[in-house]
């Protein structure tokens, strides 16, 4: 059977789920406009469901985020985790294997995961100092990864805008037990004093990570890699530059692309060999991208 590739994105302008065919380049509302803000997507194109989270409403310091759920054309859509869990959910990432869904809650300084029925909700991390309504914006959770082949967890930390104090942080999921959050002693900071480091994505296969960075120049609003082994993160190298704050990623390291969006309203087709970028869609604020095989 023929397949094609689509991107599957969140525009913040109406709050709504796109779906842009990448060979002709039409795009479907399969829905919105809903209330708060989405931000992280992942597309599960075997079980035909499309997941998302929600950031909640602005200045995000209640407890509204959510996780929702619904087919590939938008039909059926539910929330997985309603509002009153976590404050504001960010990167989405799915453990296809085990069927559990991993992401960021940055204002609540959380790393959470849950089953995709929604069951089993879990804090993983907890970077909020005790007593604080929302943690200290360094500790503030953004972008998220699974190394599902070694069971190691990475996240951003992208501190404050255009500071200068990002972080990615690794761990191995098989120190977590249920109801036990991880304490400092586990986590390793791979990188730090990076611009502002947002959206992850791991290419397993060749032991290399991908991020987005939303910082300021000449290194932020940007592409970025870095091979990964046991030890951490080396060699990292700035693949492309000149976004409008870069924030969705999604990797076709087959073809040897990537596909950024930002909040500039734009989707950029990257070429990693050589870093150049090319506008394939523009029109309203975009965030989280999934790129799926139907």
């Amino acid at each position: 059977m023929m397949t094609q590739s689509v991107l599957y994105f969140l525009q913040t302008e109406g709050n709504k789920i796109i779906r842009l065919d990448l060979q002709d380049f039409s795009q479907t509302v399969i829905m919105g406009p809903v209330p708060g803000m989405l931000d992280g997507i992942v597309a599960d194109t075997e079980n035909r469901v499309i997941y998302w989270t929600n950031m909640g409403d602005a200045p995000f310091t209640k407890k509204d985020g959510a996780v929702g759920r619904c087919g590939l054309r938008g039909e059926n859509p539910q929330l997985l985790i309603p509002p009153g869990i976590f404050m504001t959910g960010k990167q989405l990432f799915l453990h296809h294997s085990r069927q559990e869904l991993y992401w960021c809650d940055r204002e609540g300084g959380a790393v959470m995961r849950c089953t995709t029925k929604g069951e089993n909700i879990q804090t993983i991390v907890s970077r909020r100092s005790a007593g604080s309504t929302v943690a200290d914006i360094a500790d503030q959770c953004v972008g998220i990864a699974v190394d599902t082949f070694n069971n190691d967890l990475y996240w951003t930390q992208k501190g404050a805008s255009k500071g200068g104090q990002g972080r990615i942080f690794r761990l191995s999921l098989d120190k977590f037990s249920d109801g036990n959050e991880m304490n400092e002693a586990d986590m390793s900071v791979l990188l730090s004093g990076l611009p502002e480091p947002i959206d992850l994505s791991l290419d397993l296969q060749n032991g290399r990570l991908y991020w987005t960075d939303r910082g300021a120049p000449p290194d932020g609003n940007s592409l970025n890699v870095a091979d990964f082994n046991e030890s951490g993160l080396h060699n990292h190298r700035v693949i492309a530059r000149g976004f409008r704050e870069a924030i969705g990623l999604a990797m076709n390291t087959d073809d040897d692309l990537a596909y950024v969006a930002d909040l500039s309203g734009c989707i950029y087709k990257v070429n990693l060999s050589d870093g150049r970028k090319k506008v394939i869609y523009q029109q309203g604020a975009i965030t989280g991208i999934a790129l799926a095989r139907e």
